[in-house]
């Protein structure tokens, strides 16, 4: 019975990694569809994501952590916001608030 226990350990972990790096693919395909709304070049925002990946912090996005989940939801409500999707982009900050406590800061780019 004890190896059932560990085993259901085991598979939470793998599955938390795994959602966690999901979540982070995600983030930075969000983040560079924004680069490109923003910045208006194609390899600048290549060369932005890619020193998005490799940025220092990027330890947390890849461990068992919120962090790539709060920075999914953050980007993406940042892009449609930029789209001019604001209803989609609200429920993204929305979601972002469950993910982060921090999240709450989000509605400031609803009121500007």
């Amino acid at each position: 019975m004890f190896w059932l226990s560990s085993l259901m350990r085991a598979v939470l972990g793998l599955s938390g990694y795994v959602l966690n790096n999901i979540a982070y693919v995600f983030a930075v395909v969000y983040f560079h569809r924004l680069s490109v709304i923003v910045l208006k070049y194609k390899r600048t925002a290549l060369r932005a994501s890619i020193l998005f990946c490799f940025n220092p912090a990027s330890i947390f996005f890849s461990s068992i952590y919120s962090e790539s989940l709060y920075a999914l939801l953050s980007i993406g409500g940042i892009c449609h916001l930029m789209s001019g999707a604001k209803n989609k982009s609200t429920l993204w900050f929305a979601l972002s608030v469950l993910a982060r406590s921090n999240g709450v800061l989000n509605a400031g780019y609803i009121g500007f």
